[in-house]
């Protein structure tokens, strides 16, 4: 997401940067949560063998 922000000190430059910073932090913490749960549920369906896979299985 991008805004146009008029800065007029040096001062409201680093508080930008400040706050950029953070919010930076925050969604690289979220993303990092992401990929644990996405290598969890992975790891959780390979150990199991895929639930799903002979769900809709014709044959049997």
């Amino acid at each position: 997401m991008t805004k146009k922000i008029q800065i007029t000190s040096i001062s409201q430059a680093i508080q930008l940067l400040k706050q950029a910073k953070e919010e930076y932090r925050k969604l690289e913490k979220m993303y990092q949560k992401e990929r644990k749960d996405n290598v969890d549920l992975r790891r959780v369906l390979s150990s199991k063998g895929n639930p799903f896979e002979n769900l809709f299985d014709l044959n049997k």
